[in-house]
């Protein structure tokens, strides 16, 4: 049961410290409810200041192979030593995710690939080999279906 605490009688908030949940409410209607999912919002948000996602990771990879878990943001490649194929997660966990990835040493002859989850694609192809030289950068999109793009 949630305790309710309003302003006016319509304006206040909700919580329910066993369920750790909170809604947020403004003239009667419920616009922000968290709960052990995440936070919904109902209506605009706008933001004065930075957003900071504690979740992004940071990784470097080297050569093999290489299965991203959505939690990067930022993919620095190294394929100075051997082939590297790095397997994107499928789009359609993570609508609007951006990944970005920098070649961070002289491939030389080695590639450097990126694959597809299941039947998802890379701007409509099953891969990509784009990225083959020192300090290029690619960013991909999911869209939230089957698709990621790269900008």
């Amino acid at each position: 049961q949630l305790d309710d605490i309003y302003h006016n009688g319509v304006d206040g908030w909700k919580t329910d410290s066993e369920l750790s949940r909170v809604n947020l409410y403004h003239a009667g209607n419920r616009k922000l409810e968290t709960s052990a999912e995440g936070i919904n919002i109902t209506g605009s948000l706008t933001l004065s200041g930075s957003l900071y996602f504690t979740s992004n990771v940071i990784k470097t990879v080297e050569n093999g192979t290489t299965a991203l878990d959505g939690s990067e943001s930022l993919v620095m490649i190294d394929a100075s030593s051997g082939n590297v194929t790095i397997n994107l997660p499928l789009a359609a966990s993570f609508p609007a995710k951006q990944i970005n990835f920098k070649v961070i040493a002289d491939p030389g002859s080695y590639t450097m690939t990126l694959q597809r989850q299941g039947s998802d694609t890379i701007d409509g192809a099953t891969s990509n080999t784009s990225l083959d030289t020192q300090w290029e950068a690619l960013s991909v999109i999911s869209d939230g279906s089957s698709q990621w793009l790269i900008f």
